[in-house]
């Protein structure tokens, strides 16, 4: 008898899930679910952020940006520009001497002949006399006199002429040498105050630009003084920027937190399924005659 002989074999392959893995996958799969159903109520997740980004200016920073635009706009800027307009445009000075005849008619004296009438008058009354005692002398040497008289007579009348041209003419000299003296020295006067009235324009001019410059240079120094300021009042800024920052950034962390933990979850399942396979697969033959081919085995060898 021979018993080598198999039936014909039918193969069924199972397979059979990890139920650690299971369970963790089920587990992570409700917490996602349970985190976007409750979306509506989260506070943060799936929301715009409703805070600010940028902060204000702080009070006194904007206090010092108010004060340096007023002190650029309270007209120092304007004056200054004045000044050295008045110091650019000035012309140059200028000084004119005039001529000692124009000044000489002021001083020639009207009164002259007033003031020579007394002397003139004594000098009549004294060629008068002397005409008498000529004329006396005449007659004391007859009745015609001699030709004497009448040379005596004409010698004086020449001297009395020419004394009184002599009187006349000291007294117009006079009077001219003073006009030319007094007219000299008004002139000389006037140039003096011609030149110290250029040299005060001039310094005029000179402190109209210094007045400038002081203007410029104290509108400068306002202004750096509240850049100063503005910039120690950035701290203030700044430290509230740095909170609202800090508050924005706490709400992209709140926003993150559900989803990251979720992916470290499934990244741990995900290293676990790594580590303990998901399933386990098993092979079974139908039926199972693996004693026939041994009973063959053992009959065929005796």
């Amino acid at each position: 008898m021979c018993f080598g002989m198999e039936k014909s074999k039918e193969v069924q392959t199972t397979s059979q899930t990890n139920p650690a893995v299971a369970a963790a996958a089920s587990t992570n799969l409700t917490n996602t679910s349970g985190l976007t159903s409750n979306l509506p109520s989260n506070n943060t997740y799936g929301t715009q952020y409703g805070g600010n980004l940028t902060a204000s200016l702080s009070p006194g920073q904007q206090g010092t940006i108010d004060a340096a635009t007023g002190i650029a706009n309270n007209g120092t800027g304007d004056a200054a520009s004045s000044l050295i307009g008045q110091y650019a445009g000035a012309g140059p000075q200028s000084v004119t001497a005039g001529t000692i005849a124009d000044g000489m008619s002021p001083y020639m004296n009207q009164y002259i002949m007033q003031a020579l009438a007394p002397q003139l008058q004594q000098m009549d009354i004294q060629d008068a006399k002397t005409r008498a005692a000529t004329n006396a002398t005449a007659t004391g040497s007859g009745a015609f006199g001699d030709a004497r008289t009448g040379i005596e007579q004409g010698t004086n009348s020449f001297l009395s002429n020419v004394a009184r041209e002599g009187l006349i003419g000291n007294a117009y000299n006079s009077a001219f040498n003073t006009a030319i003296g007094a007219s000299a020295q008004d002139q000389a006067n006037s140039l003096s105050a011609q030149n110290a009235n250029a040299g005060y324009a001039e310094t005029a001019l000179g402190r109209a630009l210094g007045g400038a410059q002081a203007l410029q240079g104290l509108q400068t120094q306002q202004l750096g003084a509240q850049t100063s300021a503005n910039a120690l009042n950035q701290q203030d800024t700044a430290q509230q920027q740095a909170a609202l920052t800090a508050a924005y950034n706490n709400w992209l962390q709140a926003q993150q937190s559900g989803l990251q933990a979720l992916t470290g979850a499934n990244q741990t399942v995900a290293t676990g399924a790594q580590a303990f396979p998901a399933s386990t697969t098993q092979t079974t033959s139908q039926p199972n005659n693996s004693g026939f081919s041994l009973a063959g085995a053992l009959l065929g060898a005796l």
